[in-house]
């Protein structure tokens, strides 16, 4: 299957993620808005997933403060430069899907979010309900809760230029295991910053 890239037409159904699927960072890289900007909060995962891993934090690496504003394109250097320390011998896509899991460690654990996941933290379906909140509080774009039932959710990711459709995929992945589940996922790609994510459980 070829990278996706904006000038595809949008999925109009949803597809098993594969995870071998080449990922082109220069195609993501080059379509980010000028002055897009992530929180420092998403960093700092990034610098804990490498301590998780046991690999050093590169030197160039700078201090981020949580909740300034740094560019999206170094995010998204930063995070690929992580998915090769922690997780090189896995393909780039994988790799970056299991660093969403470790930051999301780190995230939930974060001042903020331990009082939105305690607010939120009796079963998944509530837990879920928090998502838009979750990504006002950390995110460079949001996620809206389209359908949610018994054993089955979809939600709307858009404008996150951080690999939405495996470091974001990876994250949930992660709060489904602090429930003790294990999910299946497809995604509907729109565009580069733009997917549509269904777990089932």
């Amino acid at each position: 299957m070829a990278d996706f890239k904006d000038s595809n037409p949008p999925q109009t159904v949803f597809r098993d993620v594969n995870w071998d699927e080449p990922l082109s960072v220069a195609d993501l890289r080059s379509q980010i808005p000028t002055g897009k900007t992530e929180r420092g909060l998403s960093f700092n995962a990034l610098k804990a997933c490498l301590k998780e891993a046991g690999k050093a934090v590169p030197a160039g690496w700078p201090t981020y403060i949580p909740f300034s504003r740094y560019p999206v394109t170094e995010h998204v250097d930063r995070i690929v430069e992580t998915a090769g320390l922690a997780f090189g011998g896995l393909p780039l896509r994988r790799a970056i899907f299991e660093v969403g899991r470790a930051g999301f460690r780190h995230t939930a654990n974060s001042m903020v979010l331990k009082v939105i996941y305690t607010l939120a933290d009796v079963t998944i379906h509530t837990a879920l309900k928090s998502t838009s909140k979750v990504y006002q509080t950390t995110g460079d774009g949001t996620a809206e809760v389209l359908v949610l039932e018994e054993k089955r959710v979809v939600i709307a990711y858009r404008g996150l230029w951080s690999f939405a459709d495996c470091l974001h995929v990876g994250a949930l992945h992660e709060g489904f295991r602090h429930y003790k589940l294990e999910p299946r996922f497809r995604v509907r790609r729109l565009g580069l910053a733009d997917v549509d994510v269904e777990a089932t459980w």
